[in-house]
């Protein structure tokens, strides 16, 4: 599902510990708007506390992160 509603995005997977970044290989470092992340972000900062139990849930919080963006 991710990769059929991110196509041609790039979706990087980290087991240990679980987190998930996916971004637009195209776009540039400074745009983030198309670059998104579930427990750490690009610049090292966390988002949360505790990394997310599973990769399914990383990479559904890093969609649910750039579906965000859309409604602010």
């Amino acid at each position: 599902m991710a990769r059929k509603a991110l196509k041609d995005w790039t979706i990087e997977i980290d087991r240990d510990p679980c987190d998930a970044h996916v971004f637009d290989p195209a776009a540039s470092d400074d745009d983030d708007e198309l670059r998104m992340a579930a427990w750490r972000d690009f610049d090292g900062s966390l988002y949360m506390e505790k990394p997310p139990a599973n990769p399914a849930i990383a990479l559904t919080l890093a969609m649910m992160r750039g579906q965000s963006l859309h409604f602010e």
